[in-house]
């Protein structure tokens, strides 16, 4: 998904990712989504992935992260995105990156919706 993402341009898409738990962590599929695509973010863009009620597992929805502030954060706290999913722990390093997408309000539970925009170069 995240390879992807064109300047200028908006990829949705939609349904549900799937986890395998082989680890004890706290998490969910929509944050899986976002650790896995930092690393291959093209430059200025931001990924977004959120279920629709509101609730990824546990009471947040998904996570949102942009290219540059992620990875400059992952470098400083010493995270690494893809251990974070490998141990299915995604919730502690978007917790550190104050990265997470929370929903007030659900009027419908129809998917999971994912939004890459990519900025100009």
């Amino acid at each position: 998904l995240a390879k992807s993402i064109r300047p200028g341009e908006a990829l949705l898409a939609c349904g549900e990712t799937q986890v395998i738990v082989k680890h004890p962590g706290k998490g969910g599929r929509n944050q899986d989504v976002v650790l896995s695509a930092i690393p291959d973010l093209p430059k200025n863009s931001v990924i977004i992935s959120a279920a629709s009620d509101g609730k990824d597992n546990i009471e947040v929805a998904g996570a949102i992260a942009d290219s540059e502030i992620s990875t400059k954060e992952l470098k400083q706290h010493k995270l690494d995105p893809i251990d974070a999913v490998d141990k299915n722990n995604g919730y502690n390093v978007l917790h550190q990156l104050n990265d997470h997408l929370y929903i007030d309000r659900v009027t419908a539970n129809v998917s999971d919706f994912m939004l890459g925009l990519g900025g100009k170069e």
